[in-house]
């Protein structure tokens, strides 16, 4: 920091006391004048004024250059930790470093709630890669040996279209709630309409659907819950090589 530009800094905040001193001076010579007395003693008594200020002067200037010192290196600093304010000298200077620190202790568990939310974005879309990348080489290697079935093409567009809708549905998460629409909705046709969506697979595999216990409704939103739905019938088609998979709510609503 410039010590000059601190010194004109420091003397035009402290102006009003400065003239408050200079008035009492003043005052201290004029009542002297009025009793007629010497020189010497009005000379000697501003002196000993004087001498008895400057020490605390100094002092509130090295004190008050140091925390600015300190507020600059704070400033300065890329990524600053709890920053060392220093004691507070008045209940005003207090109340300010009790304000700062309550921001920069927000904005600390804010960054690090955004570093967590970051690290699980990153988890997922490097497991999404991987996971889409499967129905892509499947792809591949049908056309490297001309297989043009319509049902196999169909498979797999279709778990590429999922993984897709899983990847638009992630981004949503953070801002569902400015989304969501609740309605109260019925389950059976809910559930037939996802599992019409892999219809292909299901029929490809020959599987068997049962559904039962799904008369009744439900107060949710529709997309959220036919996504959820889709997710658990693509799942379920996935891994089950033969039998049925059955969909139900073990206490009817």
């Amino acid at each position: 920091m410039d010590k000059k530009y601190f010194l004109i800094c420091y003397l035009k905040d402290k102006y009003k006391v400065m003239v408050v001193f200079c008035g009492l001076i003043v005052c201290n010579v004029f009542m002297y004048f009025l009793y007629d007395v010497r020189m010497e003693p009005i000379l000697y008594t501003t002196f000993l004024l004087i001498l008895l200020v400057l020490p605390f002067a100094f002092r509130d200037l090295r004190n008050t250059y140091q925390k600015c010192e300190r507020l600059n290196n704070i400033k300065q600093a890329k990524l600053p930790a709890m920053p060392n304010l220093g004691a507070a000298d008045t209940l005003v200077e207090e109340s300010y470093q009790q304000i700062v620190k309550e921001i920069l202790q927000t904005w600390q568990n804010e960054r690090a709630n955004q570093r967590k939310i970051n690290a699980e974005r990153d988890d997922y879309y490097t497991l999404w890669t991987h996971q889409i990348k499967t129905p892509v080489y499947s792809m591949d290697l049908m056309l490297q040996t001309g297989d043009t079935t319509p049902s196999k093409w169909k498979t797999e567009l279709l778990q590429i279209s999922c993984y897709i809708d899983m990847a638009l549905k992630y981004l949503q998460l953070e801002n569902q709630y400015s989304g969501l629409f609740l309605e109260r909705v019925e389950l059976l046709p809910l559930a037939q309409e996802a599992i019409k969506k892999h219809s292909v697979v299901l029929i490809s595999k020959r599987l068997k659907i049962d559904l039962h216990d799904l008369n009744g409704t439900v107060l949710t939103d529709r997309k959220w819950l036919l996504f959820i739905l889709e997710q658990l019938v693509s799942s379920a088609a996935k891994y089950t090589e033969q039998g049925c998979i059955s969909i139900y709510q073990p206490t009817p609503l």
